[in-house]
């Protein structure tokens, strides 16, 4: 069992974080914005049968809502969307203190010019060009929040004085 003290940000109590070797897992969720129905429906099936949590939408105004509402790990963010493109929903979580932290890969079938540039300058922590193999954005995805599953933590008091 391991234990982790944690202050509470207001004048509370202590808590003790305790992970149990074994206790329950959860799988950590991946917010999958894509447009084109087959590209999703591929990387969306290999992240799954890898233990990811998946949520897919198809346009960027989706994206930005379904982001603050879930809390994803990380955003797998096409470039052309309907409604708001890639970077423009990007940036829009960026500027958001509930969203900044989210990590954003974009996935772009325009790899050319400035795109890597202008990706960086959104907000996104990569991009990889498509057509790609779900491999290679399982890698990407891992590189980034780690393993698919997470110990459930639970906080309780520390009244250990």
């Amino acid at each position: 069992m391991g234990r982790y003290k944690l202050q509470a940000s207001r004048a509370e109590e202590p808590f003790l974080l305790v992970v149990f070797p074994g206790s329950a897992m959860q799988a950590k969720t991946i917010l999958l914005v894509e447009d084109q129905i087959d590209f999703s429906a591929v990387q969306r099936a290999n992240l799954e049968r890898h233990g990811y949590h998946v949520l897919a939408v198809e346009d960027g105004l989706e994206a930005v809502r379904y982001a603050r509402e879930h809390h994803p790990h990380v955003i797998l963010m096409d470039l052309s969307l309907p409604s708001l493109d890639g970077l423009s929903a990007t940036r829009e979580l960026k500027r958001d203190p509930e969203t900044s932290a989210i990590p954003v890969i974009l996935l772009t079938a325009h790899a050319y010019g400035s795109v890597g540039r202008r990706a960086r300058e959104a907000g996104c922590a990569s991009f990889i060009p498509k057509p790609c193999e779900p491999r290679r954005v399982l890698e990407e995805v891992r590189e980034l929040i780690g393993p698919a599953e997470e110990p459930v933590q639970t906080a309780i008091p520390d009244n250990r004085g």
